[in-house]
């Protein structure tokens, strides 16, 4: 098992040998980036590694491998034992938007699906938006009980924000 010195300082991984070649070949790792024993605390390059040096051959390097955007293996779940990426699953880095701006929308403008906009949930956005136009067009029983389910809906959708069950459209939690 190793690790990886990534550009921002941090330690990622552990991870085992046939995932650090993986990462060679998507160019998250660089003949010039930081490779880390765990066991013995002893650093070197990728490209002196002999399991990773003919990746390098022939081919133009830059300084430093993009890495920032793995988390150290111990404080993340992992789907995947062999893979320790996490910003696409979902796990990790927090996404932009604000949790207390979505929870706001929802609970003072939640029936018009605002907040699902602002997380980048449009398509649910739109339906609870649809039901909440065509519940007032309509005026009767059946429009205020369409602007009821979108009520009920964004009631649950507070709830959820305010939790953090519920997360943007990448799946990541909202800070």
């Amino acid at each position: 098992m190793f690790s990886v010195l990534g550009t921002d300082g941090n330690l990622y991984g552990p991870v085992n040998p046939q995932t650090l070649e993986q990462w060679v070949r998507e160019g998250r790792i660089v003949a010039d980036t930081t490779i880390v024993d765990p066991q013995s605390g002893q650093r070197f390059r990728a490209g002196d590694m002999p399991m990773l040096s003919m990746f390098f051959q022939g081919m133009h390097q830059p300084q430093q491998a993009p890495i920032q955007n793995y988390y150290p293996g111990p404080q993340m779940p992992q789907q995947n034992p062999y893979m320790n990426a996490n910003p696409m699953m979902g796990y990790g880095m927090a996404s932009s938007k604000s949790k207390t701006v979505a929870v706001l929308l929802a609970f003072f403008l939640g029936p018009l699906g605002i907040h699902r906009f602002y997380i980048g949930r449009n398509g649910s956005g739109a339906v609870m938006l649809l039901l909440c136009l065509v519940g007032y067009g309509i005026g009767d029983c059946t429009g205020w009980l369409m602007i009821g389910i979108a009520s009920v809906w964004a009631f649950s959708d507070t709830l959820s924000l305010w939790t953090g069950s519920l997360r943007d459209a990448s799946g990541r939690p909202l800070s």
